[in-house]
């Protein structure tokens, strides 16, 4: 008997596992072109959509018969969190590299007019100051940017796509939990007619 239910158990594991990745594999298509999105409208999504439009701006005005669920929505909040910062770290490495490139590039350009100055002789301090800075532009900056695309930069927006996927999730939590009190305003309204038809 332990064994037919540890086999029923496992079943309904496997039945349950399938059914998530289904719904994941569902929301996460990737196949976002106009051709696509074109084939999958017909009458029953537009009226979906149009019903959650009103439903959401019933939503936003407090008209709403969904609970609150405060413990998802804290998690949701530390979500976009992490993805706001993700973006951001990402965007201030790229402006971080291409402030310091355009520094090694202006003080090589200097150097240059420094020794433009010395009408082609320059001084011991000039010809080093010349030399170091074109090594910075050259190698160092080079190097730091290969360096920071590979460890740092590449990183970030692999964590980034894999991001899309969950944030896909919440939205189409969002719908659901719309047609859900969409729904219940339905039934409302039909109980209430059936009670003055009576």
């Amino acid at each position: 008997m332990e064994a037919w239910e540890a086999m029923t158990n496992v079943a309904s594991y496997i039945n349950e596992y399938k059914r998530r990745r289904d719904i994941v594999s569902k929301y996460l298509d990737n196949d976002n072109t106009l051709f696509s999105k074109m084939s999958k409208l017909s009458m029953h999504s537009v009226a979906k959509m149009s019903t959650r439009l009103s439903t959401r701006l019933s939503a936003s005005l407090g008209l709403t018969n969904v609970a609150s669920d405060t413990e998802f929505e804290e998690l949701e909040k530390q979500f976009r969190s992490i993805e706001k910062c993700t973006w951001q770290l990402v965007k201030d490495i790229e402006q971080c590299i291409t402030y310091l490139s355009d520094e090694a590039i202006s003080g090589e350009a200097i150097a240059e007019l420094l020794v433009h100055y010395y009408q082609g002789s320059p001084t011991a301090e000039v010809k080093k100051l010349q030399d170091i800075r074109a090594i910075i532009w050259s190698q160092y900056i080079q190097d730091f940017k290969s360096y920071i695309e590979k460890t740092v930069s590449a990183p970030l927006h692999f964590l980034a796509t894999l991001l899309e996927g969950p944030a896909m999730l919440v939205s189409k939590r969002h719908d659901k939990l719309l047609d859900y009190d969409a729904a219940i305003s339905k039934s409302e309204k039909y109980k209430e007619s059936k009670i003055v038809i009576t």
